[in-house]
């Protein structure tokens, strides 16, 4: 039973006890002139002993009622303070859904956070209902509203009547709060990061698990590096700033894997399959080379088309032109040296660094020429499952502090205030209510008063 429930019910018996005791007066009094009924019962009016108990009884049950009814519900507003949110959109512009504030994930989400026994989505299902604060229509422009407040409304259920109303609205808010975070903010899935180098890399040569294992670390410091961009100054509760755990990538790159693993693989020409290891490099440096010819060819073109211009004419030139009244004269134009020369400089630069990935494949055949014997080397594989756990570390802090990160910068996005029956307004209904019935009470006893010695006051009043 609602609030609502319980006060019409309580009015609705004040308001028939009234009603009877004016029929009453009606019946019995109707010979007489309104002023002279008002008057007879105004001056034998006054309050019974018996009225006292049955108003306590009433005040009694009605603040039971009440105080059953206020546990059983309550209601909890969501309000969305992103610029996205005015037009219907998530804030990374999907469409906004409604129903996922009391979707099932939310709903399981809450269940777990809390608890919960006794009680299934399905049973939460029945008791909640959500709506938009302010309601547009399409009727008209005027009345075109995109609501970002929505009301989470909570009347409990014969399943639901043990759960406490403000906990569980509690609960569904801050679980909305979790999964419009996970599946509508930042997505930190790449940063979930787990290796079993037995069986993931047993397919993969030694250099090809450090080229992987480098790109890893890139991704994990180049997240971190945006991030940084975003908050400077974010400290997570593992005391990590974003710029401190990408420099932990860089680090892991540049000397554990580059300088540590890389080096001691060619310095002792180490491989699983040399030869296959070789003629792969092979087949890549035919390939580079076609592309730095190619780019070193078009360098040599565009630096020759920037010399066969004067310094005087290297930016703009005269030519013969008709305007639109069919005149002749001299029209100034560009002739795209500026472009030229940038054209040039950027070939220049990828033919470097062609030429630097050629001499960094031949360093590499040379040393896997050294190489005696493939299959796998114990302190290799030692070495890269330390560098495996230690990404696999970072990766966990970094995944932690880009959702407290995230977490923060949602709770201003996302407010939630939930709204419960107080104790206090029921004791001020109680009074009212009571004082009411009182009175009523009485009026009905001194109307039945009169009309059992009806002539004696008629008689008496003439």
């Amino acid at each position: 039973m609602t609030i609502s429930l319980v006060i019409k019910l309580f009015v609705v018996l004040i308001l028939v006890i009234l009603a009877a005791a004016l029929i009453l007066s009606y019946v019995k009094l109707k010979d007489c002139s309104l002023q002279r009924m008002k008057r007879i019962v105004f001056q034998q009016f006054h309050w019974t002993f018996w009225t006292i108990p049955v108003t306590i009884i009433f005040a009694v049950s009605f603040m039971l009622m009440y105080a059953s009814a206020a546990g059983n519900t309550a209601s909890a507003v969501i309000t969305l303070n992103y610029s996205e949110a005015s037009s219907g959109q998530n804030s990374n512009q999907t469409r906004f859904n409604m129903s996922d504030i009391i979707s099932n994930d939310v709903l399981e989400l809450a269940i777990e956070k809390g608890a919960l026994e006794g009680v299934t989505v399905a049973d939460l299902k029945k008791a909640l209902s959500v709506a938009p604060t302010v309601q547009g229509n399409s009727y008209n422009p005027d009345g075109y509203h995109i609501s970002t407040e929505f009301a989470i409304y909570y009347f409990a259920t014969p399943q639901t009547k043990h759960l406490d109303a403000h906990q569980l609205l509690d609960l569904i808010t801050d679980s909305y709060k979790q999964f419009y975070i996970e599946r509508y903010a930042d997505n930190f899935q790449k940063l979930n990061m787990e290796f079993s180098p037995e069986t993931q890399f047993s397919e993969m040569d030694y250099l090809d698990i450090v080229a992987y294992l480098e790109q890893q670390c890139y991704l994990i410091e180049d997240y971190m590096y945006s991030l940084a961009q975003a908050s400077p100054s974010f400290v997570s509760s593992n005391g990590d700033t974003f710029a401190s755990l990408a420099e932990k990538c860089h680090q892991i790159a540049d000397v554990q894997l580059a300088n540590n693993i890389k080096s001691y693989l060619l310095y002792n020409s180490i491989s699983k399959d040399p030869d296959g290891y070789i003629s792969r490099l092979n087949y890549d440096n035919s390939l580079i080379e076609y592309e730095r010819r190619k780019t070193l060819a078009s360098y040599e073109i565009s630096n020759e088309a920037v010399r066969m211009y004067s310094e005087e004419m290297a930016k703009i030139v005269l030519v013969p032109t008709w305007d639109a009244d069919g005149d002749y004269y001299m029209g100034r134009t560009k002739v795209g040296i500026d472009e030229l020369s940038v054209e040039a400089q950027e070939y220049s630069e990828w033919t470097a660094d062609y030429t630097k990935a050629l001499e960094s494949n031949n360093a590499i055949v040379a040393s896997l020429k050294k190489a005696s014997s493939g299959g796998s080397n114990e302190t290799v594989d030692q070495m890269i499952q330390d560098v495996c756990r230690s990404l696999e570390d970072i990766s966990k802090l970094a995944k932690t502090a880009g959702q407290e990160y995230s977490e923060k910068r949602m709770n201003n996005c996302i407010f939630s205030s939930i709204h419960t029956n107080s104790i206090f307004r029921g004791f001020v209904y109680t009074f009212v209510f009571a004082f009411a019935f009182f009175v009523a009470l009485n009026l009905l006893s001194v109307v039945k008063r009169i009309s059992m010695n009806i002539g004696w006051y008629l008689s008496e009043k003439k």
